[in-house]
């Protein structure tokens, strides 16, 4: 691609054997004599769940070919080795660089000081952060110089996740200059096996709509007969009239298909039907005896009958057990099966079956390992894949420390066999602990095929042990494959029968699908644990329910559910909470606190938390964000809960997350700031020193999970919004932002990105400046998180009210209000409700519309309860609530709303108080409003002014504004023509300033005023002042 241009992605289809491998290895050889470094995968038939091992080996070839140049190259290439890995490690970071060691696993070999980190972080990296990180490493290859080309055969047979995976890498890719300059992605399928749901489908009509993607499709057509006679021609060096008889009879057998051409006039040179004719010096054949040969129903037939006369055959059969290649080290245990398999091997490359590269022995096309397979009968397959699987199972590692009561004698310790964790090259670039290649051989044959109840729970262990080796590794659709598999094997008693065992198998299947985002799959394998096993044996499948249900947007039942669980575990939980119910938990709360100084807090970091206290506390945690998003009076219940069992068995990352919401609901309920500002610090000094722990490789039960964004996030959006002004706050989020970008935590990064540029829009910044970036932001949001995107829409949808329809936003991102609204209703969603209405509320007051934006108050005041959560939408409800309020009253004269008014500028007053230089002008505004309602006009003059100083020193251009339009309205109301005219030409300064077109226009229109006269006057003023110097 040319500067500029996206990334190219060509895909490659026709049918099997159609040359699309052929075509692709041309293009990637002629690449890498030009000094490009390809990388390849290649997926296989009925191993889905091997596909994101098989993605993992093509992008560990990067590290490999890194590792290669630093150990057996010369001078130069060790050189531009380091150059390359300090550029990753520049990019990535050693801690991040950790977390890819199980996806890339040659990283230890480039980098001496990377080590596996405890798997509870290694287990949670989920698909986004590893194609941030993998874009990381290809942006740094790249910019060393390094020009990829990635390569993917056989895409109709990968998993949703991995297409998912490739289809973000290439987006990422091709956003940046560098990378779509120096890459290259090349994917082959066969067309007749995609159906409309197939993933490579779904993530190709994506990847047409992404502006950083080129996407160009090669259809492969089938021979022509002229095809096929210039192939003859070529090959027997005979001219067109002697082979065009010859070609019609080839391409009418064949019906022009490249791959079956060939195989058939192998097979008919290997049974001399065309052989070399010493008398006419040239090669001769007998038509009618070709026309006559029986090519079967397809290629699969002919080349089954050029396999099956294969000297040795039953050694190729095993081979294509494992799929379409097998390294040495895993030959060299089938050895040991079937004595013979090494040295029949040069035989097979010599015939074409195989081909060698490096270690490893590869299919020369999987139609021929096809072949050889079913060359089998199916009872043959069945007892062969079933003795291999035993044969490995043998000397597999099953995970030692696995105790299983199986509920029917076969208590205690699995029996296990010799270790043997190394790390296989099998089926397809992929890589294998041996007891999963042990499970993928049974689970070939199933328990249908398996008679005795005891060999069926033995393989149910094994493929726990597999479902467990893959889920460490964060392969969890490996994972949920061979946990469902396991289940299988225990049939439809398996509770009865195999209690332990069906647990564990269950709770894997739970956790795995979760991992997935396969929330229905989730819940169904939870609920099947519960009511089957003891109470306390079903709080992880409890756990995966309640966050299940809360990423399905079912908060009301993810609460039903969550207090249900509270109370078995002897939680004193009303099913009602009053107001004064959860004062006195709070207090009470408080109370155990304050025998607590902050370091004696954090000190109990170093606690080890009990493994039943700890679940409990993960339990609690899991439905936070049903109440939090609902507004739901339990979450200070819960956070309370949480505080005291920390103060109790230790404090861990779930522990800052209850501390900071305890610290919000101290100054919502209580009003007591400065507890409110304590415990923000004590959240802060726990995330510090958790994460200090971790980084000197301190590891407890509480500080081993990743680390926790959402208590620093938390803090920024209810606690600091007292002390600090928006812009400030939109600044710390930004660094926010940054840090959860480098660790790839995107939901929390787009979270933090989208609400620094609503503070930003709170706090007054330039209207444009807001909207320029707008699409790319908004595209860029709506890819890792749909809750932040409803987020981003209100902004949007209020930059075009204020700015007006000319602004840059993408008709695409452009979003309805009452849209966003029936969405957020449909989820039950409350609290976004109430931002919804805040945003209509304020809408309505831009446009002077009152009467509806006293509507939108009204609603709005009513879904505030005393559950509420601090955040920065209050403090603008309770604004603009006492600005309307004052309005409606100077129109209707109605003392409901005056009351209403001097209750809001009561508020902000309290607020004034903590910080003046946060809420000083808001309150000075409110409190010029009440003074002008109750016709204290020299009160009302004085404070109109000093809100226009306190806003012009604090830099909030908007809120000078609206200072400015209230005085001049004031003046108006009063009589004073020639200074309403002065002010309200400055509100409209301010409001150009801001960039609220439609504001500014609207200033004008109400007041009748020229804005010529503006310009030749005033706005000469303005441009040679800062607002600050404004009178």
């Amino acid at each position: 691609s040319s500067f500029g241009c996206p990334v190219d992605a060509i895909f490659v289809s026709g049918i099997a054997g159609s040359g699309k491998t052929q075509l692709v290895q041309a293009a990637s050889g002629l690449l890498t004599s030009m000094g490009w470094v390809t990388i390849r995968s290649k997926f296989e038939r009925g191993k889905e769940h091997a596909s994101r091992s098989i993605v993992s080996s093509m992008f560990d070839e990067l590290i490999s070919h890194l590792v290669k140049l630093k150990e057996e190259g010369g001078p130069p290439d060790v050189a531009y080795s380091q150059r390359a890995s300090n550029a990753i490690l520049d990019v990535i970071g050693y801690d991040n660089l950790s977390l890819l060691v199980d996806f890339l696993p040659s990283l230890p070999q480039l980098f001496g000081g990377i080590f596996n980190r405890e798997k509870t972080t290694q287990a949670e990296m989920a698909d986004f952060q590893l194609t941030h990180f993998l874009s990381k490493i290809i942006e740094a290859l790249s910019d060393s110089g390094w020009f990829i080309m990635i390569c993917c055969d056989d895409l109709q047979w990968v998993d949703r996740t991995s297409m998912s995976l490739i289809s973000e890498l290439l987006i990422n890719i091709g956003s940046s200059d560098v990378m779509r300059r120096r890459c290259l992605f090349v994917g082959s399928h066969r067309e007749d096996e995609i159906d409309d749901g197939h993933p490579l489908l779904i993530q190709y009509s994506y990847l047409q709509m992404s502006s950083n993607v080129n996407t160009t499709e090669i259809k492969l057509r089938s021979l022509s007969k002229n095809d096929v006679t210039e192939m003859l021609m070529t090959d027997l060096r005979l001219p067109r009239r002697v082979v065009v008889e010859l070609a019609a009879v080839v391409h009418k057998k064949t019906s022009g298909h490249a791959f079956f051409v060939v195989e058939l006039l192998n097979s008919l040179v290997r049974k001399s039907t065309i052989a070399y004719s010493s008398q006419k010096c040239s090669y001769d054949w007998d038509e009618l005896e070709i026309e006559l040969i029986q090519t079967g129903d397809g290629v699969a037939g002919l080349i089954a009958s050029n396999v099956e006369s294969l000297p040795n055959l039953a050694f190729a059969q095993i081979l294509s057990c494992f799929g379409t290649q097998t390294e040495t080290d895993l030959l060299q245990i089938l050895e040991k099966y079937q004595q013979g398999i090494m040295l029949s091997l040069d035989m097979f490359i010599e015939k074409g079956i195989l081909d060698q590269a490096g270690g490893i022995f590869i299919f020369t096309h999987d139609l021929i390992q096809q072949a050889v397979y079913e060359s089998m009968s199916m009872d043959k397959r069945r007892q062969l894949h079933l003795d291999l699987g035993r044969h490995l199972g043998s000397i597999a590692n099953i995970n030692a420390t696995l105790t299983i009561d199986s509920g029917d004698g076969d208590n205690g310790q699995v029996q296990l066999e010799p270790v043997n964790d190394h790390v296989f090259f099998s089926g397809i670039s992929m890589t294998s602990h041996l007891i999963c290649l042990a499970c993928d051989q049974v689970d070939c044959v199933g328990p249908e095929f398996i008679g005795d109840a005891y060999q069926k729970r033995r393989y149910a262990k094994w493929n726990l042990s597999a479902g467990e080796k893959s889920q460490y590794h964060s392969n969890y659709h490996a994972a949920l494959y061979y946990y469902s598999k396991g289940i299988e094997f225990l049939g439809k008693d398996c509770w009865k029968n195999s209690a332990r065992l069906c647990l564990k198998l269950h709770v894997g299947g739970a956790l795995s699908s979760f991992s997935l985002g396969e929330f229905d799959k989730a819940i169904k394998y939870a609920e099947s644990v519960i009511g089957r096993v003891a109470f306390k044996d079903t709080l992880v499948a409890q756990q995966v329910i309640l966050k299940s249900l809360t990423q399905s947007r079912k908060h009301d039942e993810c609460i039903s559910r969550g207090i249900d669980v509270m109370r078995q575990l002897n939680f004193d939980i009303p099913l009602c909470p009053t107001k004064e119910i959860v004062m006195n938990t709070m207090a009470s709360t408080d109370r155990i606190a304050s025998k607590y100084s902050l370091d004696q807090i954090v000190e109990m970091c170093e606690m080890t938390i009990d493994d039943s206290a700890y679940r409990i506390v993960k339990i609690l945690d899991a439905f936070y964000l049903a109440c939090f998003t609902s507004l739901s009076p339990f979450l200070p219940l819960v956070a309370c809960e949480i505080v005291k069992m920390s103060l109790k068995h230790g404090v861990c990352h779930e522990s800052s997350t209850a501390f900071a919401i305890f610290g919000s609901y101290k100054i919502a309920l209580d009003g007591d700031y400065a507890a409110g500002r304590y415990w923000g610090e004590i959240v802060r000094a726990i995330s510090k020193k958790l994460n200090a722990m971790k980084k000197s490789e301190v590891f407890t039960t509480n500080n081993s999970d990743r680390q926790n964004f959402f208590p620093p996030l938390l803090l920024y959006l209810s606690n600091d919004i007292w002390f600090a002004g928006p812009r400030e706050i939109s600044r710390r989020i930004l660094s926010f932002h940054q840090d959860a970008m480098n660790m790839g935590q995107f939901d929390f990064a787009m979270m933090s990105l989208g609400q620094s540029w609503r503070f930003l829009l709170y706090g007054g910044e330039n209207l444009s400046l807001i909207s320029k970036s707008i699409n790319d932001r908004t595209k860029m949001i709506a890819k890792h998180s749909r809750y932040a995107t409803q987020s981003v829409a209100l902004d949007n949808i209020l930059l075009v009210e204020l700015m007006g329809p000319s602004t840059s936003l993408d008709e695409r991102l452009c979003f309805n209000i009452n849209d966003v609204q029936a969405e957020a209703e449909s989820a039950k969603d409350n609290r976004f409700l109430f931002i919804i209405r805040v945003f209509s509320l304020m809408i309505a007051y831009w446009k002077g519309d009152y009467r509806a934006a006293g509507e939108h108050s009204h609603i709005a005041s009513e879904m505030y309860p005393m559950s509420k959560m601090p955040s920065i939408h209050v403090i603008f409800f309770t604004f603009f609530r006492g600005l309307v309020a004052f309005q409606l009253y100077s129109e209707d004269g109605d003392d409901y709303r005056l009351k209403e008014g001097k209750e809001m500028m009561e508020k902000m007053a309290v607020w004034a108080q903590i910080s003046m230089h946060v809420f000083g002008n808001k309150w000075l505004l409110l409190k010029a409003e009440y003074s002008a309602s109750v016709h204290e006009n020299n009160q009302a003059e004085h404070l109109y002014k000093k809100s226009i100083s306190a806003a012009r020193d604090n830099g909030n251009i908007h809120e000078l504004g609206m200072s400015y339009e209230l005085l001049g309205n004031y003046y108006l109301a009063n009589g004073s023509k020639e200074d309403s005219t002065h002010y309200i030409k400055k509100a409209f300064l301010c409001y150009q300033r801001w960039g609220a077109t439609v504001v500014a226009e609207k200033v004008l229109h109400d007041h009748d005023l020229d804005i010529a006269s503006i310009v030749d006057t005033e706005l000469q003023l303005g441009n040679s002042k800062h607002p600050r110097q404004w009178d």
